[in-house]
């Protein structure tokens, strides 16, 4: 067997979320791995890698940051430290830690549409690698909305060499796009298979009594415009009337309400809990005994889609098909629309989603055939 390993790369806890599956079934086959940990998100990303009991010896960390990045100031200036750092260092790195480099042609894997993608993007061509981009082809009507992601993707995808894209739209938004490389369906998204890893068994010890319900609001689009702010607040004021509000505090999140102990009291006042990030085995066996979700997030999105929960989606625009116009409503801020989603949020339960073939499976059978093939 080669003995090349393939090279993830990745830097926030929802990218490692979506790749986990990937790496239990390369675990599961035999096959080499390593991963590389841009720095971007360390505090949410190490406790994600531990939560999910994966091989700490197999990573390479070489950005070091001490905290997560919760300003944009902050964020720019890892970025830029990443994504200049000269190859000769990045190689060295790698081999120091891993006692392994990257050969010329080896498989890199990125996810998404982080800040951390690009990284990897641009790391792998320093390296000479190949990259393959799961979760490819998600595009907004507009080059800066959402900021940055709309940007990263559209970059990655002009590097990356293998496309895997979760739907049709995406497909079709590669192929208008006319990026280089092969272009290949997965099926669904990776996340699908994390759900079905972690199930929804487990220790009940510290979750919430019934009924209740979660949410995770985290983009900086919505942070910082205070029109959608505002909506957002009175959204999470007016759920808790009846049952308590669990508001899961991203970093971003924190740090703005931290700024604004006026609109925090609010919330508090008002029955929402403000509750710390948990690992994602704990957060989805809280989302399966939730009421209904209130999210601004792709993922949560697409978690409520799989599992049937009503998720009440605070955007303008969803770049997922997902839920959308079943479980999830997406609400384009509309006061109207939010008003009826929650007056009867059962009216969304949908029936659990069942995928005839696993996507992370249709991706690592793909690798692996590139891998031997081009070796």
């Amino acid at each position: 067997m080669n003995d090349n390993p393939i090279w993830f790369c990745a830097g926030t806890s929802g990218e490692l979320i979506k790749l986990f599956p990937l790496l239990r079934r390369a675990d599961s086959r035999n096959i080499n791995w390593r991963f590389l940990f841009t720095g971007q998100s360390p505090v949410n990303f190490w406790k994600q890698w531990d939560d999910f009991r994966l091989d700490r010896s197999k990573t390479v960390t070489l950005v070091n940051t001490r905290a997560d990045l919760i300003t944009s100031f902050r964020a720019m200036q890892w970025f830029l430290k990443a994504a200049l750092l000269p190859r000769r260092i990045l190689l060295h790195g790698i081999e120091k830690t891993l006692s392994i480099r990257p050969q010329k042609g080896a498989i890199w894997v990125v996810h998404g549409d982080t800040l951390s993608t690009v990284i990897g993007a641009l790391w792998s061509r320093k390296a000479e690698g190949l990259l393959a981009h799961v979760e490819a082809g998600l595009r907004s009507t507009s080059l800066f909305r959402p900021f940055p992601e709309e940007l990263n993707r559209r970059f990655v995808s002009m590097v990356a060499k293998v496309h895997f894209y979760q739907d049709d739209k995406a497909g079709q938004n590669l192929r208008n796009a006319g990026v280089r490389g092969e272009i290949l369906g997965s099926g669904g998204n990776t996340l699908y298979d994390a759900l079905d890893l972690l199930g929804e068994d487990g220790d009940d010890d510290g979750l919430p009594g019934q009924p209740y319900v979660v949410a995770n609001i985290h983009r900086f689009e919505n942070l910082n415009d205070k029109r959608r702010w505002d909506i957002i607040v009175e959204t999470l004021c007016l759920a808790a009337v009846g049952q308590p509000i669990y508001l899961v505090l991203h970093p971003p999140t924190e740090e703005k309400l931290k700024n604004n102990p006026e609109m925090r009291q609010k919330l508090e006042k008002a029955g929402v809990i403000l509750s710390p990030r948990m690992p994602f085995s704990k957060f989805i066996r809280v989302i399966h005994n939730a009421r209904y979700v209130i999210s601004d997030g792709g993922s949560n999105q697409e978690e409520c889609a799989y599992l049937g929960k009503p998720c009440l989606i605070l955007r303008m625009e969803s770049e997922r098909e997902e839920g959308l116009d079943a479980s999830c409503y997406l609400t384009e801020f509309d006061e109207v629309r939010i008003a009826a989603f929650l007056e009867n949020p059962e009216t969304y339960l949908r029936e659990k989603t069942v995928f005839e073939k696993s996507p992370s499976g249709i991706i690592m059978d793909f690798l692996m055939e590139k891998k031997y093939r081009d070796d």
